[in-house]
């Protein structure tokens, strides 16, 4: 099974955070892709606070964040 791409882009904080806390509920790895660098800060912080490993690619005006394991590809 292939993970989940959860689209944010466009979005206004909180709605990014709060669309990844929803996500992450369900246990299983996701991607997030977000058109705003201060969405892709707020989420950091969110989920170091959490210890939820990340990482982050993509540059310019849109990023993709992929949390959870199995995301390597």
């Amino acid at each position: 099974m292939s993970a989940s791409v959860i689209d944010c882009r466009g979005l206004s904080c909180p709605q990014p955070v709060l669309r990844v806390k929803e996500e992450l509920d369900k246990g299983q790895p996701f991607a997030v892709l977000v058109d705003a660098t201060v969405a892709v800060e707020n989420i950091g912080r969110f989920l170091e606070h959490r210890g939820v490993a990340f990482t982050v690619t993509g540059e310019g005006p849109e990023s993709l964040i992929k949390i959870g394991s199995g995301l390597a590809g």
